[in-house]
């Protein structure tokens, strides 16, 4: 009996696969007839055209990323723009999918299956993913690295897939700003609870692939550097970008926003590796970030999830659309710049740490 279900599923497998491939290939079409061509996927391209022909994927370019994620980019810059872009958004748009199936599945809300099929759907189509697919950015990729490498660290078994572990400590590093108070306290908890293989498997990986890089191109360390120091990525005149507004030049005292990532912190040494440690981990990274586009919020859609659930679980069923809406609305606004504070705000109200503390 088990044999024939593992034969139908495979069966299954098999059949899917040319629904994939022609997928894929009318996404190749579509993107040629269209000339669908984002900014910032044609500054990948040619970052790894750059490296791939032994020059620097920094200088004259718009991409700050790690020279790496370049690296893995090369196969792309080797296809028609508009084909490679017709993919990257297929790719895409199945990431974003993907990690929000991943995080409910983390945090196990919600529970009822047709209710996540709602919310991959949502989180997929939503304004911060929308952002992601027009401009060509990696951000889908790189939150779904994030959480998986959350749940491989969280996890209690012995048995780890190695090439899942590799591929997501390469993608995880493409928004190294983003990620890295989340990823910080991910590795920790590894640390903490022995679970050696995440972070053995991640400082492994990160050390290839700098030798990698600096094999191509010796002068990157010095490179990436000066490109992160000109300051390019915040925009300005002649650049993808027309400037940049955020919280501090709104005028909010950073002090605030530390104080958030300390709560983070002392609930996650409390708690562990919940996904409310990991929601507000996230949420309140990103409000530390003296640079934020709306792109980078899909981010947040995990930690709008983990507050919805928090407070349906109080029985606020009317209050628990509220994380929903904000991702869906403020994106669309002036206001955009609040989303994080709005997140991890309605998180820490929600989390009760203090109240924990007290009466441990």
């Amino acid at each position: 009996m088990n044999n024939g279900l593992r034969s139908a599923g495979s069966l299954k497998s098999w059949l899917a696969l040319p629904l994939v491939v022609a997928t894929v290939l009318l996404a190749a079409l579509f993107s040629d007839q269209a000339g669908f061509r984002p900014i910032d996927w044609q500054n990948y391209m040619l970052a790894a055209d750059r490296l791939r022909a032994g020059g620097s994927p920094y200088q004259g370019v718009e991409f700050f990323a790690p020279p790496w994620i370049a690296l893995l980019l090369i196969p792309f810059s080797l296809l028609p723009i508009e084909v490679s872009s017709g993919i990257w958004l297929l790719i895409s748009a199945a990431a974003a999918y993907s990690a929000t199936l991943l995080w409910t599945r983390f945090g196990n809300f919600p529970a009822a299956p047709r209710s996540r099929v709602i919310f991959f759907a949502l989180t997929a189509a939503s304004p911060v993913a929308l952002y992601v697919y027009v401009t060509g950015q990696i951000t889908a990729l790189a939150e779904l690295a994030l959480i998986a490498l959350a749940v491989l660290a969280a996890s209690s078994g012995r048995r780890q897939i190695l090439i899942v572990t590799v591929l997501a400590s390469l993608l995880v590093t493409a928004k190294p700003h983003i990620v890295g108070f989340p990823l910080g306290l991910i590795l920790l908890e590894a640390v903490r609870s022995r679970r050696w293989r995440v972070p053995a498997v991640f400082g492994a990986t990160m050390a290839i692939a700098a030798a990698v890089s600096w094999l191509m191109r010796p002068d990157w360390p010095a490179e990436w550097l000066l490109a992160l120091q000109t300051g390019e990525f915040l925009g300005g005149p002649g650049l993808a970008a027309q400037g940049y507004f955020g919280l501090r030049e709104a005028g909010v005292p950073g002090i605030l926003l530390w104080l958030l990532a300390g709560y983070s912190t002392l609930y996650w040494i409390r708690k562990g590796l919940t996904p409310t440690a990991l929601a507000l981990a996230i949420a309140s990274g990103l409000t530390l970030l003296p640079y934020l586009r709306v792109y980078d919020h899909l981010f947040l859609w995990p930690a709008a999830i983990t507050a919805a659930g928090l407070l349906r679980a109080e029985g606020r069923h009317v209050f628990a659309a509220v994380p929903l809406a904000a991702m869906l609305l403020l994106p669309l606004t002036d206001l955009a710049m609040l989303l994080p504070i709005v997140i991890v705000g309605m998180l820490v109200t929600r989390a009760r740490l203090a109240k924990e503390l007290s009466s441990s």
